[in-house]
């Protein structure tokens, strides 16, 4: 992971719309369920409803926006970083 002298600051492109773009984490649904199941119920994603929305969410990708920046999540912490970080020196998110 690339290391910086001070944090590193996120810009938001705006395309013709006016929607900022921005990076999407993505995970397999078995990632996904195995991460909520670890999930204590107190916690988002820990109720029934909750997992459903999430579940439903995750099969449909209706709230991922058609100019979302998609990041495998899947990937080492370094590598989801690393990308995040990427894309943003290139202004793309």
């Amino acid at each position: 992971m690339k290391a910086f002298p001070e944090p590193v600051k996120l810009r938001s492109a705006m395309n013709c719309s006016g929607a900022a773009t921005r990076p999407f984490m993505e995970v397999d649904l078995e990632t996904l369920n195995r991460r909520l199941d670890e999930r204590p119920e107190k916690e988002w994603g820990g109720k029934k409803a909750e997992l459903e929305l999430i579940a439903r969410l995750q099969r449909t990708k209706e709230d991922i926006p058609q100019n979302g920046m998609i990041i495998d999540a899947t990937a080492s912490i370094a590598h989801v970083v690393d990308e995040i970080i990427r894309l943003s020196e290139t202004n793309k998110i």
